[in-house]
């Protein structure tokens, strides 16, 4: 091989007659006239689809006009800001608390601050391994309270585990007495923009979870803590929720809304 091409180096004509032959040359011609027509079918295939999809929209852009034109002069309501639902004044709105709408103030310019339920330190708690594969309905109340000592919440475990729950709940009581007095308006809706789609700031979930995690905690320590004043209603609630037959489903939207009300017995104490 090496030689052949010492060869034609130095001697085009024999060098094109042994490497380059006419089959060599035709092959080439072949595989040069496939790939432009191939172009050629591709770029006919696109500008057929352009110009079909063209065709469409057009089509589609003028029946939609007709069927708009109809549907108004029948009254129907066709743009977002039609189909928006009238505003809620504050008075009967749950959201409008200050604990939500500071939130959704510190969303919107970016900042930071301490988010509501933050002094309980509910964050980083381990419940104790469960022998099934579910948890318990009911939270463990021991290893709360132990979570809380831990945490700095309540300073000393004592023997009546009910009353610690209830006095490190007392951590977050301004925010339980919003909630109670939220509890009470009929409406509830959050000022979340609903244009951004799933990119929309929704700064309240957590603080809702939370709460709900602390209202369940405080059925537990009143049900078990039988000197409570709120232990019996505590105990209807769980009852008639049927707590004791299936796990509660929370939303994230409504729970503290309709737990706050029968929560009440957290400031008795």
């Amino acid at each position: 091989m090496a030689i052949l091409v010492a060869v034609r180096s130095h001697h085009p004509r024999f060098g094109r007659t042994l490497v380059d032959g006419p089959n060599t040359t035709k092959t080439t011609k072949r595989l040069r006239r496939a790939f432009m027509w191939t172009v050629i079918i591709v770029a006919a295939l696109i500008a057929l689809w352009a110009g079909l999809c063209g065709v469409e929209r057009r089509r589609g852009t003028r029946v939609w006009n007709t069927y708009r034109m109809s549907a108004v002069a029948r009254g129907a309501r066709l743009g977002i800001e039609d189909l928006r639902a009238p505003a809620i004044p504050d008075a009967e709105n749950f959201a409008a608390v200050p604990i939500f709408q500071n939130l959704f103030v510190e969303a919107k310019a970016g900042t930071s601050a301490p988010k509501p339920f933050a002094a309980l330190k509910m964050e980083g708690y381990r419940p104790p391994e469960s022998k099934g594969s579910r948890q318990p309905l009911i939270p463990d109340l021991p290893s709360w309270r132990d979570h809380f000592v831990v945490r700095g919440v309540i300073p000393e475990a004592t023997e009546d585990v009910g009353a610690d729950v209830l006095r490190a709940l007392q951590a977050v009581e301004p925010e339980l007495a919003q909630l109670r007095e939220a509890g009470q308006r009929p409406h509830s809706r959050f000022p979340v923009d609903a244009q951004l789609g799933v990119e929309a700031p929704v700064p309240h979930l957590t603080p809702i979870l939370t709460a709900a995690r602390a209202y369940h905690l405080a059925i537990a320590a009143h049900h078990s803590y039988s000197l409570s004043p709120g232990a019996s209603s505590s105990r209807q609630w769980i009852v008639s929720s049927g707590a004791g037959k299936t796990r509660p489903r929370i939303s994230a939207g409504d729970t503290a809304r309709s737990h706050g009300p029968r929560a009440t017995a957290l400031s008795a104490d």
